[in-house]
């Protein structure tokens, strides 16, 4: 049988916001995952799955970078510590790469979260990070929320090519 898993949530205070009419609707995502662990890849890939997403794996930011510029990813997890080129340098190539690709939402995944080392990734172009070990549920949120969001609507000139 399966594993069963319950979650007891307080009951809201009164006055509290009403929820949502609808939930956040997410389609399925093509995510791109660059880790050299391969434990972490098979456990990120398999929480995506969860979700439905899809999540191209690879194991260096220079791997990273030219599975960016091939591919057509939605969202891109990209490890901080990596050999061949580490994942601050592979996202400064990939916001350097030609057409929308550059401008994929990066969310690092690392245990290295500090303030400092935070404001080095976004200098880098990281859009937002997530500590390492990362909980499922933090994920799914995360995922979601950048799954949401419309980035390719950003792109100038991106609405001419799409008509």
């Amino acid at each position: 049988g399966g594993s069963r898993f319950w979650l007891s949530l307080p009951a809201p205070a009164q006055g509290a916001a009403p929820a949502p009419e609808a939930p956040l609707e997410v389609r399925a995502l093509k995510v791109l995952y660059a880790d050299d662990h391969e434990n972490n890849r098979l456990l990120i890939k398999t929480m995506l799955a969860t979700q439905g997403h899809g999540c191209d794996l690879v194991e260096n930011g220079a791997q990273a970078v030219e599975a960016v510029a091939a591919g057509n990813y939605d969202l891109i997890l990209m490890d901080i510590q990596m050999p061949v080129m580490d994942g601050v340098e592979a996202t400064r190539r990939i916001r350097a790469l030609k057409g929308p690709a550059a401008s994929t939402p990066i969310l690092a995944l690392t245990a290295n979260t500090l303030d400092a080392q935070r404001e080095a990734y976004a200098e880098a172009g990281m859009d937002d990070c997530l500590a390492k070990p990362v909980a499922l549920g933090e994920l799914i949120a995360r995922t979601a929320a950048w799954g949401a969001y419309d980035w390719r609507a950003e792109i100038p000139g991106a609405e001419i090519e799409a008509a």
